[in-house]
């Protein structure tokens, strides 16, 4: 199976960015994220809407500043990976348009 990582670094406390991931209505698409498991401020573990896994890790850089990561795993395919790197990329930037206008 293939895997997918991507991510980017916020100018916001890690405790804005946690929020603004769990309205993940807002960002993700039209996709659908169901978290099984969560430590605040720290990770969460969810199921993609295909049901692949999907993990978000959360680490603080300073006071002003947070990074977040995420991996999706078990994917299908080489093409399937490639598909969601691009989109990966694409919801943690529409992350950082939700955080800037909330600002």
């Amino acid at each position: 199976s293939f895997e997918v990582t991507k991510s980017k670094t916020y100018p916001v406390p890690i405790a804005e960015l946690w929020r603004a991931f769990l309205g993940c209505k807002l960002w993700l698409g039209g996709e659908t994220l169901r978290m099984s498991k969560a430590t605040k401020h720290k990770t969460m573990r969810l199921r993609f809407t295909d049901g692949t896994p999907v993990e978000a890790y959360f680490l603080a850089k300073g006071p002003a500043k947070s990074t977040l990561s995420v991996q999706h795993r078990k994917l299908a395919s080489r093409a399937e990976a490639a598909r969601l790197r691009t989109y990966w990329a694409e919801r943690l930037a529409a992350i950082g348009e939700l955080l800037e206008r909330g600002r």
